[in-house]
């Protein structure tokens, strides 16, 4: 199903239409609330997106003074595929079609063209580079519009109309949530997210056992090789500072280095910890990294990664930062939280209602995006879980939010023992 996300916005175009027409328009083009499929597998709507990019990177070079680029409006954010700077979009192209622009640089991408292979496996159709001043101009409206997409309120509602309605008509237990639609999934959970900035509900302390750390090891270590694909659900912090995928890949060739010793999991977290911590190596690697970063972090706050990540206690922290388990914990500690989740599990289950298989595209496949963050001092995690209820013919979008945070507790610190005082607090929110 076609699904397009614009923002409506026209560089130099004497007739531009306003974002919420736009929006109305592609969705009334959609037909969205009948679910009917304007695009067809095969159909020429691919071939003509791509003849328009063409067409505009021409336009561009050519020198014109009144350049459409109304194309790009078809194209969203992905998220989860910031890379040093770099940004990817997607347009939807049709039920197991789509485009992608993906940035290589401040003036390169490549357009790829995706489609459904034998047993609707996705292949890649065409692919095609583009580099330049056109292509650099391209890249500064998408990333404006971009802007534009996160934050108005008029595109929240058309995402949700568009995970309604693909959620309404999953009726097969084997159906596979098209690209477009689940991309809008974490595009709403990182709406609410910033939404939720500086608006953090009070943290309780909370007594954090072992028995939910027992898996804290393979969180970590699936979170770090997860994160070095093209996208992932988490956002990985060092003390305030986002690392990228090329640090995170230092990070990736530890752990493969670990995990081909079948005897690993006989480790203690020690000695895990002590395999992991970078050497100076590592750091002058990280160090040329950060400096060539777009963020323009400081000297002190490099020193202040590096340190973090040369230190066993520091890389605890990036451990215990990791762990799984702590919302298992904290939905004892809201009501809310409890009675959401047996909603969403119990639509899961049913094999009354419609949402017995739509249930599972989000809540059985278990959508979420995690945020954590570590120091040499301690950490915080803020972990977001997709829940979906069916109330009346409407899907009602919501997620289960969780938040921790862990101190080092010096006092009770020994050796290369590290202990932790941990505070959180469980709470729900509409998408």
């Amino acid at each position: 199903m076609a699904s397009p996300i614009i923002s409506g916005t026209m560089m130099s175009n004497p007739c531009p239409s306003t974002f919420l027409d736009k929006n109305i328009n592609i969705a009334a083009e959609l037909d969205i609330t009948k679910n009917e499929k304007k695009y067809s597998p095969g159909s020429n709507f691919a071939k003509w997106m791509l003849q328009e990019i063409k067409r505009l990177i021409l336009n561009i070079m050519s020198g014109s003074r009144s350049v459409n680029t109304e194309i790009l409006d078809y194209f969203h954010p992905m998220p989860g595929t910031e890379n040093n700077g770099n940004r990817t979009w997607m347009a939807a192209t049709g039920e197991n079609e789509y485009t992608v622009i993906e940035q290589t640089g401040d003036k390169s991408f490549n357009v790829i063209q995706f489609g459904a292979g034998e047993k609707n496996k996705k292949i890649i159709l065409e692919e095609t580079s583009y580099s330049g001043v056109a292509v650099a101009t391209i890249i500064k409206s998408l990333s404006e519009k971009t802007a534009v997409l996160e934050t108005h309120s008029a595109d929240t509602v058309l995402r949700k109309k568009l995970v309604n309605s693909i959620v309404m008509m999953n009726t097969d237990c084997n159906y596979e949530m098209p690209a477009e639609i689940l991309s809008n999934t974490y595009d709403l959970l990182n709406l609410r997210i910033q939404k939720d900035e500086g608006h953090l509900p009070v943290h309780e302390k909370i007594d954090i056992t072992e028995d939910y750390l027992h898996s804290m090891t393979m969180d970590a270590h699936r979170c770090i090789k997860e994160q070095t694909k093209p996208s992932g659900a988490a956002k990985i912090t060092c003390c305030g500072v986002e690392l990228s995928k090329d640090i995170l890949k230092i990070f990736a060739g530890k752990i493969e280095i670990i995990e081909k010793d079948t005897n690993y999991s006989q480790n203690t977290p020690e000695q895990l910890v002590a395999q992991v911590c970078f050497n100076d190596d590592d750091c002058a690697r990280v160090r040329e990294l950060l400096k060539q970063s777009n963020g323009n972090i400081t000297d002190d706050k490099i020193d202040e990664i590096i340190a973090c990540l040369a230190s066993p206690q520091g890389i605890t922290c990036f451990y215990y930062s990791s762990a799984q388990g702590y919302q298992s914990r904290l939905q004892h500690t809201s009501q809310d939280v409890r009675e959401l989740l047996s909603k969403s599990f119990d639509s899961f289950i049913s094999f009354t209602t419609d949402l017995k298989k739509s249930g599972n595209s989000f809540f059985g496949s278990g959508k979420y995006l995690n945020e954590m963050d570590f120091t040499i001092n301690g950490f915080s995690q803020k972990m977001y879980l997709m829940a979906v209820n069916n109330v009346g013919n409407e899907v009602k979008l919501q997620c289960s939010r969780y938040f921790t945070t862990g101190r080092v507790d010096e006092q009770n610190s020994k050796n290369d023992k590290v202990a932790f005082t941990f505070f959180g607090a469980a709470t729900t929110a509409d998408l």
